[in-house]
């Protein structure tokens, strides 16, 4: 029984429908659905309103036409750009929507180029719908110039220069990879190394070291090819980077010995001393200690006949530390003593003092108490002069004292 009352209520439900429908009459949510605005507002670049900077957009510009529009496009922008600076973004934006609709009239290189620098604004704002406006845009001109015969390449590298702006690398790298088959093909070896050095330079930005280290790679062996030391050292600075980041020590300590081969020859030798000081921690960092000492030594060396004293009494430092750590404490002791006179020469106050601080930890670990509290004092008196850390080295040296003049035990008197 109840399966025919809902058969039946079925029927008639259904039955109303279909009237409504063969009478033309909607449902109240019909009704409000088909009267609601467009949830979704028609592209900005699209709009095909008149403008009367360009009446007739159909007709093709003259020279003299094109040059006009340009310069009121130039004028926009700068309006534009007050708006931002104002604070009124969305108007800012929309002034940005009308000079590109008529960038279009310029042909497609100034509107990618535009593209690109408006997207530009609009990701330092944060402001995502007109990046994927922009983004959409670009890559319809993408879509063109690429089904071209041949492609419009220079079109193509505008828009790679584009999607940097726009900080969408994957997108960039895509048309730089098509630009860089394309020279290869035409055997146009200044494109090529053009498009690498691009292609190098994104990919290190956006932190993909090992396809950034390949490129700068290729690049270092043509730039050693040709003997072009400047280009060599650019591109062994940005390995040395690299590894760095890939924490890969001995091609770093490879880059930078190579660096310093190509420095000396180009007599650039203040630039040396900091690169051995690197050297040399990256081979602590391997545990060749014999050959960090060694590139502590030289750097030091160097950097002394240079007066470049910040680096000298930087080597030292280190060197007397690695000293400390194998302990070879009267090798420290002697590098902290020359390490006192590159202070001195520096009128390094606040050095003089730490480096009294260390002699006397050493003489300390020795159980040399007179040496290490005659350091002690002198690093006092420093610390007196700088006002800072007097109550460490008092406390230091009055214990040293008690240890080298141990109070005697009282005496028991006599009994009577």
């Amino acid at each position: 029984m109840s399966r025919e009352i809902s058969i039946r209520n079925f029927g008639v439900w259904f039955g109303m429908v279909l009237s409504l429908g063969v009478l033309g009459l909607d449902s109240p949510a019909i009704a409000a659905r088909r009267n609601a605005p467009d949830r979704f507002p028609p592209n900005p670049l699209e709009i095909q309103a008149p403008d009367p900077l360009l009446p007739n957009p159909k007709a093709p510009l003259s020279g003299s036409e094109a040059e006009a529009l340009g310069v009121a496009l130039d004028g926009l922008n700068l309006e534009a750009l007050a708006q931002l600076r104002a604070g009124d973004r969305a108007q800012a934006f929309e002034t940005w929507y009308r000079e590109l609709r008529l960038r279009r009239a310029l042909g497609p290189m100034a509107e990618v180029e535009a593209l690109g620098r408006v997207g530009s604004y609009a990701w330092g704002e944060n402001n995502a719908p007109v990046v994927r406006v922009i983004t959409r845009r670009l890559e319809q001109i993408q879509a063109t110039a690429q089904t071209q015969n041949p492609p419009d390449w220079g079109v193509l590298r505008q828009l790679g220069a584009a999607y940097q702006q726009l900080r969408t690398p994957e997108q960039a790298i895509a048309i730089y990879e098509q630009l860089l088959t394309h020279a290869r093909t035409q055997e146009d070896r200044t494109s090529e190394l053009e498009t690498l050095q691009t292609m190098g330079q994104l990919y290190l930005g956006w932190l993909n070291y090992p396809k950034a280290g390949a490129i700068y790679q290729e690049l270092l062996t043509d730039a050693q090819a040709r003997g072009d030391r400047n280009s060599q050292i650019t591109l062994y600075q940005q390995l040395a980077y690299i590894y760095d980041r890939q924490q890969q020590v001995q091609p770093g300590i490879d880059a930078r010995l190579a660096l310093v081969e190509l420095y000396t020859q180009a007599n650039r030798l203040r630039e040396v001393p900091q690169l051995k000081l690197a050297i040399a921690a990256s081979y602590e960092t391997l545990g060749e200690l014999q050959k960090a000492a060694t590139q502590y030594e030289e750097a030091f060396t160097l950097a002394q006949t240079l007066q470049q004293l910040d680096d000298a009494a930087i080597a030292l430092e280190r060197l007397g530390q690695l000293y400390r750590q194998e302990q070879q404490l009267e090798a420290a002791l002697e590098v902290y003593k020359i390490l006192l006179l590159v202070n001195s020469q520096a009128y390094d106050v606040y050095g003089m003092m730490n480096t009294y601080d260390r002699m006397a930890q050493i003489s300390l670990s020795r159980q040399d108490y007179p040496q290490a509290l005659a350091s002690y004092r002198r690093a006092l008196a420093l610390a007196e002069q700088l006002k800072i850390r007097r109550n460490h080295f008092i406390r230091q040296i009055e214990q040293i004292d008690r240890q080298m003049n141990p109070t005697p035990p009282p005496t028991t008197p006599d009994p009577l």
